[in-house]
């Protein structure tokens, strides 16, 4: 649609400037000037609205690999030096281990909450597409909203979902 003639709040126009139809969700995300959620609901009204839809790209790019592949390279920048410096300041082996597995944990952490953000992106895309949420996440590897492998968390276990007709809302946790 013509999107001049749109009533948008100036905050989704500048989040539809993000959208160039090659940026995939986390770039604009990651290039919004407002906060995560506040840019998701913004994408969340303009697809409600008709003027941008959800589409695969031709080539199998994923920004996940990606991610893990700078989180690995940081890792191994920083972890050496971390390691020396506990030691120079004389903390023995097992407390260097327990800050370093303190480390992992946090970083699994984060990389999980952001797999449960994009699955809920995935329902709410679902939800409008369908007039209600989907009965399981299976459902969303079938519509090709998520991979197979973006329901179940970092020890291959499938995420926790639970719909709920009645109410029509869902429960998803780890």
């Amino acid at each position: 649609p013509n999107v001049q003639e749109l009533p948008l709040e100036d905050d989704d126009r500048k989040i539809l400037a993000l959208v160039d139809g090659d940026r995939s969700i986390d770039e604009i995300v990651e290039l919004s000037e407002s906060e995560e959620v506040e840019t998701l609901d913004s994408l969340e009204r303009l697809f409600a609205l008709g003027i941008i839809a959800i589409a695969e790209r031709e080539t199998e790019l994923s920004t996940v690999p990606l991610r893990f592949a700078q989180l690995r390279l940081w890792l191994a920048l920083v972890a050496p030096l971390a390691i020396a410096l506990l030691i120079r300041f004389g903390l023995g082996p097992g407390e260097s281990q327990s800050i370093m597995k303190g480390l992992s944990e946090t970083i699994a952490t984060f990389v999980e909450i952001r797999e449960l953000d994009n699955l809920k992106f995935a329902l709410e895309a679902y939800r409008m597409s369908n007039g209600r949420y989907p009965y399981s996440l299976d459902n969303l590897v079938e519509t090709g909203l998520v991979r197979p492998e973006q329901i179940r968390n970092l020890k291959g276990e499938p995420f926790t979902y639970r719909y709920s007709e009645t109410t029509q809302t869902y429960l998803l946790s780890p």
